[in-house]
C-alpha cells in the first residue's frame, strides 16, 4: 500500500495515509495553509524508510540514513528526530514488511553486506595469532572481495522484487483481486 507519494518532488499523504496513525496526525497537527512541517515530516519518513527505486537516500547504510536525510530535509545539522517520526518510521517499516513477503528478507541481505564491507574496511591483512599464524590467509581475503560483486547483484536483484511486490499489492483490492481498468 502506497502510504506517501512524490509529486514534483514533493511527498504527499495518499488517502490511506490520512486514515492512518500518526500520517493523520503529522498531516492535521499542521494548521498552516501551505502544510509544510507536516509535508517535510513526511518527506523524512518516506525517504528513510522507502525501498522504492525513486529514493535517492535509500543506498546509504541504514544507521547514517536519518541524519543524512534530517540535514537534507531540514537544513538543520543538528536535528533532533521528534517521537512521531519514530514512530511513524517504525510502521513505516512494519507495512512494508506485511507488504512485500521480501522485504525482510532484502534488509537481512543489506545488514549482511553492510558487515562484510565494514569487515573489509577495518581488517588487518598481517594480523596474527598468539602462535604466529595469519588470522586470515590471503586466499580467504580474495575470496571475500571476489565474492562482493556477486552480492550486490543479488541485493539489487532483490530489491527489484520488492519494489515489484509494493506496486503490485498497490494494483490489487482487499480481496486481492486485480483491480480492472475501468475500476481505478
Amino acid at each position: 500500500m502506497t502510504l506517501l507519494e512524490i509529486r514534483n518532488n514533493r511527498v504527499f499523504p495518499s488517502i490511506h495515509a490520512l486514515l492512518k496513525e500518526p500520517y493523520k496526525s503529522i498531516w492535521e497537527e499542521d494548521l498552516s495553509n501551505n502544510k509544510e512541517q507536516a509535508i517535510a515530516y513526511l518527506t523524512y519518513i518516506e525517504f528513510v524508510c522507502s525501498p522504492k527505486m525513486s529514493n535517492p537516500f535509500y543506498g546509504y547504510d541504514e544507521t547514517i540514513r536519518p541524519s543524512k536525510v534530517a540535514k537534507e530535509v531540514f537544513k538543520d545539522e543538528s536535528f533532533t528526530v521528534p517521537s512521531e517520526l519514530i514512530l511513524g518510521c517504525a510502521i513505516y517499516m512494519e507495512d512494508l514488511e506485511n507488504s512485500s513477503p521480501s522485504y525482510a528478507n532484502l534488509r537481512s541481505a543489506e545488514n549482511n553486506l553492510n558487515k562484510l564491507k565494514r569487515f573489509l574496511d577495518t581488517m588487518e591483512p598481517g594480523a596474527r595469532t598468539m602462535g604466529g599464524a595469519l588470522l586470515l590467509k590471503p586466499k580467504e581475503i580474495l575470496l571475500a572481495y571476489k565474492e562482493l560483486p556477486q552480492a550486490l547483484k543479488l541485493i539489487a536483484e532483490a530489491r527489484r522484487n520488492v519494489h515489484e511486490e509494493l506496486e503490485a499489492y498497490d494494483i490489487k483490492t482487499r480481496n486481492q483481486r486485480k483491480i480492472g481498468k475501468y475500476e481505478e
